[in-house]
């Protein structure tokens, strides 16, 4: 099941809405993923970056990862020191097939968490 057809009542069996932490390091990772062979599409309805430093501005890297090609959401994108970037929000909604993943980075490891709100949809 690579994407669900989501008008299908009987193709869904249910939907679990979930949250995932990342805190950033410096090599672009996977923060979040759909495995291949899952059976299941997670709906991505938002992204927000914070910076959880207090004295300074920190960069972001967020990209879309879909068969090893990155399409970024944010590229080297400065978050000031205690405030947040909303890097994706509830009108942009993402859909993550079997096999694509949220990846993320920051230039300095621990100074940037991810929360990433998303419904699992089996």
């Amino acid at each position: 099941m690579a994407a669900p057809n989501l008008r299908s009542p009987d193709t869904i069996t249910s939907i679990i809405g979930k949250t995932q932490p990342y805190s950033c390091t410096t090599s672009h990772s996977s923060a979040l993923s759909n495995g291949a062979g899952s059976n299941k599409v997670l709906r991505v309805s938002a992204i927000t970056a914070s910076n959880v430093d207090g004295a300074a501005g920190f960069e972001v890297d967020v990209s879309f990862r879909r068969a090893g090609v990155d399409t970024y959401m944010a590229k080297t994108v400065t978050v000031q020191a205690d405030q947040a970037l909303v890097v994706r929000s509830r009108e942009e909604i993402l859909y993550l097939e079997e096999g694509d993943a949220i990846f993320a980075k920051a230039n300095v490891a621990g100074k940037i968490d991810l929360l990433i709100t998303y419904e699992e949809i089996i």
